[in-house]
Formats: structure tokens, C-alpha cells, sequence
């Protein structure tokens, strides 16, 4: 499966996303380069950076100037920024198609739903309503529930 991403089945997202290994590689390398500026670590110079700690709370996408990295940035310029850089590596996708994906994984997972609506900044009713989506696995487990209370007998 690695190496494989699928489009949303429909243009508001939905569909199950999976990245691809330098996708993941991509955001490790900004992590890192988070780390050389809170260490004031040149970029050309070689340093062990797992010894360098981020800050409490620190965040991917951390506001414009990077002087506080637990301050999020405006969220469109997020949106903005991840699309700008996923068309540079040849992908149409939004990050909050990536969000939802995520949500739905964790309910998928049998995560309960307010743990999962909390993450999310959301209450339970919302979670619901935007990121439950239907997957070929709570089908199965809806049609496994069903088979199994017709094999009930009552008395």
C-alpha cells in the first residue's frame, strides 16, 4: 500500500487517503529544519538533531515569523501553503482531506467518539454529521451485527 494515494470519491473529500513514504519524509525534513532554528544550527553543518527538543506543544505548521512554534498560523494559510507544496510534488489534494481521513480512521478504529470529537475541536454531534463516513469495514461489521441478531432466537 505504500506509495499509493486515491482521490476522495467526491470533490468535499471523503475518501481514504494514504501518503506516500516521502510525503512523510517531506514533513520529517521540516521538522527538522524546526529544530537547527530553535538550536541555531546552520543548515550545512551535521548535528545529531534527536537531541534537540521542541518546544511544549509545538506545532507542524507553527505561525508566519516562527518566533512562537505553539502559535498556529492562520488556518486558509495553512490550507494555502499544503496545497502549494503538495502540487509541487505532482498531488491535488487539500489538507483537510487529509483531516478527515484521519477522523474517520480513528472512528473506523473503534476510538470512542468523544475522544475523537475533542481532537478534532468539534462536539460529538458535528464529529457525526462531517467525518463519519461510510468504509467497505463498517459495512462489514454492520452486516456481521445484522447476521448475527437474526440468528437470535427469543422464547
Amino acid at each position: 500500500m505504500a506509495g499509493t494515494l486515491r482521490s476522495p470519491r467526491q470533490p468535499e473529500g471523503g475518501g481514504l487517503l494514504l501518503l506516500m513514504a516521502g510525503w512523510s519524509k517531506g514533513c520529517e525534513a521540516y521538522r527538522d529544519q524546526m529544530k537547527r532554528l530553535v538550536a541555531g544550527v546552520p543548515d550545512a553543518a551535521t548535528v545529531d538533531l534527536s537531541l534537540v527538543k521542541l518546544p511544549e506543544g509545538c506545532l507542524l505548521f507553527p505561525g508566519e515569523d516562527l518566533t512562537d512554534l505553539t502559535k498556529l498560523r492562520d488556518g486558509h494559510a495553512v490550507t494555502r501553503t499544503f496545497r502549494r507544496h503538495a502540487r509541487k510534488i505532482g498531488f491535488n489534494i487539500k489538507f483537510h482531506w487529509i483531516r478527515a481521513s484521519h477522523l474517520t480512521i480513528l472512528l473506523d478504529g473503534g476510538q470512542p467518539v468523544h475522544v475523537v470529537a475533542k481532537r478534532a475541536g468539534h462536539d460529538p454531534v458535528t464529529l457525526l454529521r462531517s467525518y463519519a463516513r461510510w468504509t467497505r469495514k463498517t459495512d462489514a461489521r454492520v452486516a456481521e451485527a445484522i447476521a448475527d441478531m437474526s440468528k437470535m432466537t427469543t422464547v
